[in-house]
Parts: C-alpha cells; sequence; structure tokens
C-alpha cells in the first residue's frame, strides 16, 4: 500500500505565522493590561525625573558644595572653584570673620561669584597691619607657596620661610619688606606673607600689610606678628 505523505507548508510561512502568533498574544497582553501599562510608563518616567532634579541640584564630587549647597554659602565662607567653568567643583576653605579694629573692603576681590575672598583694612592708623587679603589658593600647600614667594623678587627684603602656631593655626610666612611706588621712593612698607594648609591639598593666604611709611617707621616682624593673632583668631578651618 502506498504511503501518504501530508502537505507542510514552506519553513518561510511558517515562520510567519509564528510570528504573527506571537504578535496576536502581545496584542491581547496590551489590551488586557493596557491601563497598567500606561501608569507603569508614566510612574517610570516620573522617577527618572526626579533623580534627575536630585542630581542636579544634590550630587557633588566628596566634599564639595552642591547647588543647594551654593545658594546658601555663609557671608564668611572663603570658596573656591577645584574644577572648571563647565565642570565647576566648589569647595569651603575654611571661614573668616570681619577681625575687630577693622572694616570690610566691599569693592575688592579677585574672584568671580560663587567665589568669595575677604580683605579688611584697619580703623587706626597706629595698627601696625594697615590691610589684610584673605583667599584660597587652589591645591598648592602653604610651605610650597612660602618657598615660592622667597625665591621670587617681589620684595626688596624677603626673609627666609618661617613656622609659627598662630591663634591656634599652623602657619608658613615670610616677612618682607618693599617700597613699589616709583613716585614715592622714601616710602617702605612691612608684610606678612602667611599660608595655612586646608582641604583638597590646598591652603589660605592671609596677606598682613603695613602702611606706607618713612624707612625708620617699618613695623618690625614682632609688632607685625603680635597684631596677626587677632586676625588669625576670627580665621576657621573646616
Amino acid at each position: 500500500m502506498a504511503k501518504k505523505y501530508q502537505h507542510r507548508a514552506h519553513v518561510s510561512v511558517r515562520k510567519k505565522q509564528e510570528e504573527e502568533k506571537k504578535l496576536a498574544k502581545r496584542r491581547a497582553f496590551y489590551a488586557k493590561y493596557k491601563k497598567q501599562l500606561t501608569y507603569g510608563s508614566i510612574a517610570l518616567v516620573a522617577l527618572i525625573v526626579i533623580i534627575s532634579v536630585l542630581c542636579y541640584f544634590f550630587a557633588a564630587p566628596a566634599g564639595s558644595l552642591n547647588k543647594v549647597q551654593l545658594g546658601k554659602i555663609p557671608e564668611n565662607a572663603i570658596v573656591r572653584n577645584l574644577g572648571n567653568s563647565s565642570s565647576p567643583r566648589y569647595y569651603i576653605f575654611g571661614s573668616m570673620d570681619q577681625p575687630e579694629g577693622y572694616t570690610v573692603r566691599e569693592d575688592y576681590s579677585t574672584l568671580s561669584a560663587p567665589e568669595q575672598n575677604f580683605s579688611f583694612t584697619a580703623e587706626s592708623e597706629e595698627n601696625p597691619i594697615q590691610s589684610v587679603y584673605v583667599t584660597g589658593v587652589k591645591e598648592r600647600k602653604g610651605a610650597d607657596m612660602a618657598a615660592e614667594v622667597a625665591a621670587s623678587s617681589l620684595y626688596t627684603s624677603i626673609s627666609e620661610v618661617k613656622t609659627a602656631e598662630i591663634a591656634g593655626h599652623t602657619v608658613n610666612y615670610l616677612f618682607c619688606q618693599g617700597n613699589p611706588k616709583e613716585e614715592e621712593p622714601d616710602l617702605f612698607y612691612s608684610v606678612l606673607v602667611m599660608y595655612v594648609d586646608t582641604v583638597q591639598d590646598s591652603c589660605i593666604l592671609v596677606n598682613c600689610s603695613s602702611a606706607y611709611v618713612a624707612e625708620t617707621e617699618i613695623p618690625t616682624e614682632e609688632a607685625m606678628m603680635a597684631a596677626a593673632e587677632d586676625i588669625f583668631a576670627c580665621l576657621k578651618l573646616p
């Protein structure tokens, strides 16, 4: 007896039929759970938006300020950007209160907001330190900065680098003298160039200058250092 053969569809036809069955199942599943899937998609999008917003306002490299904190920077905070303009990383190096007997020089700053530095002027002409400038020095240790100044020709007279404890701070400093005004060559001044180490391998510069006076009236290192005690008492590190 001859065998009977069952006709089978071509493989391409079978594949097409299988795909149609799968598509029909997916359509049925979507139709059945359409509402749940829609709500789930909305919730997922909302969650992504919330996470993005939270990251924008609260995420920041370790120790740096986030968007929320940048809007609440204390007025006395010394702030520097250790990143760049396109990817900033703002850090608080410390804080500097207004020293007693000094006024804030509001019109003087070498930085752009939200970075902050400070300048003060003495109220009394008898004060050995007539002006104080405080700023953060990015990614440089105090000893290195002091050595750089010692090797420079910024002043007519520069001491060796010294270290002292001032109001609880370890300070690398130099005692310098100069007469930079060509129109007044008989006037001189003294300056303490002082550095205190802080966060992120950086330091704070506290530059204390006397008035321009006759050479015989230049404040001594001892007098300047004594006056610096009250200034450094206003400096706080993180």
